[in-house]
């Protein structure tokens, strides 16, 4: 009973704050980083391409295989993405950071920038889903949309998987 008294009163803190309280905590848990990409029809019959990166990835179930990430709201992506209903789900390497930090930052509205997101990032287009894959990754996961929610401040969305791709080189 001592110890638990020591570590509440050691430990515990004020209800108030919320959200920033929890940013402040959950920042030292561990996290996986991937980029989610898709593609949907654009203007003028062109494709546009995007993507975003997503630190709350996680695999949902085995059977059936079904992934899960949050993105926050309001999001362009989000609207991409229901209009798809596929996306990439690419599990960037240790020396990919600097996706991680391009495709986390917004896109201004209305100018070239908004259009040029994979402008000298090196991808490929899957033949099978039509969906952007970046180059160097660990593996891809590609998916069709299963459901979304809106949580708080974030969508919630859950992804089929339909395809896996390992990287050569990877032992998985």
């Amino acid at each position: 009973m001592f110890i638990w008294r020591l570590f509440f009163c050691r430990f515990s803190s004020s209800s108030g704050g919320g959200g920033r309280e929890l940013r402040r905590v959950m920042q030292y848990v561990p996290t996986s980083v991937v980029v989610v990409t898709t593609r949907a029809p654009g203007g003028g019959g062109e494709s546009v391409l995007r993507g975003v990166t997503c630190s709350s990835f996680t695999s949902v179930s085995a059977k059936p295989p079904v992934v899960s990430f949050c993105m926050q709201n309001p999001s362009r992506f989000h609207s991409l993405l229901t209009e798809s209903g596929l996306f990439a789900v690419n599990i960037l390497s240790e020396t990919q950071a600097n996706l991680s930090i391009r495709f986390s930052t917004p896109l201004a509205q209305g100018t070239e920038e908004e259009n040029s997101q994979f402008k000298r990032v090196p991808h490929a287009i899957d033949t099978e889903f039509n969906l952007p894959l970046l180059e160097g990754c660990v593996g891809h996961l590609l998916c069709s949309k299963r459901e979304f929610h809106q949580v708080g401040d974030h969508f919630v969305w859950y992804g089929d998987v339909l395809k896996t791709i390992i990287a050569n080189g990877y032992d998985v």
